[in-house]
């Protein structure tokens, strides 16, 4: 949860008192957050979240649930909605955080999936379809998967030229 009103620093500063840091601790705590999504220099923890770009917002929210060092830590969609470039960022913060701790994250993105990921399961329809590494979930699941293309058109020939080249 971001308020537009406070800055990078008074979000960490807000969200490191929730988890008991005071002091120097708080302080250290705040830094290491910054530097470790690339938030840190430039002025950039002192403006305003409203200033932020979408790609700014989401590391701001990758430090917010990395501050006070959890050991488990929990990601909804981290990426979704952001360019590429801001999503290869992002995604470079949530691997490096990956050290001593357990990562657990939701994501529709396969890519994403098997960039962050050791592990990964399936669940459709609200069932584990399956779970292990990459290369097991696309043995497993990759075969369930159907692709239906339809197209309109009034050249057939067109239609059947594009599929025989």
């Amino acid at each position: 949860l971001l308020w537009e009103n406070l800055t990078g620093r008074e979000h960490l500063m807000f969200y490191g008192r929730l988890k008991k840091l005071k002091g120097a601790k708080l302080a250290q705590a705040i830094e290491q957050s910054l530097k470790s999504v690339r938030l840190f220099d430039g002025g950039v923890p002192d403006k305003l979240v409203q200033k932020y770009s979408g790609g700014m917002k989401r590391r701001l929210s990758v430090a917010i649930s990395l501050i006070g060092d959890p050991k488990v830590v929990y990601m909804d969609e981290p990426s979704s909605g952001l360019d590429p470039a801001s999503r290869k960022d992002l995604w470079k913060a949530v691997k490096s955080a990956k050290q001593d701790r357990a990562i657990i994250l939701t994501t529709h993105s396969m890519e994403e999936a098997e960039v962050l990921c050791d592990r990964i399961g399936i669940i459709a329809d609200g069932t584990l379809q399956c779970i292990g590494n990459s290369r097991e979930v696309q043995l497993t699941y990759a075969n369930k998967l159907i692709t239906s293309l339809h197209m309109i058109s009034d050249d057939n020939a067109a239609t059947q030229s594009a599929f025989s080249s």
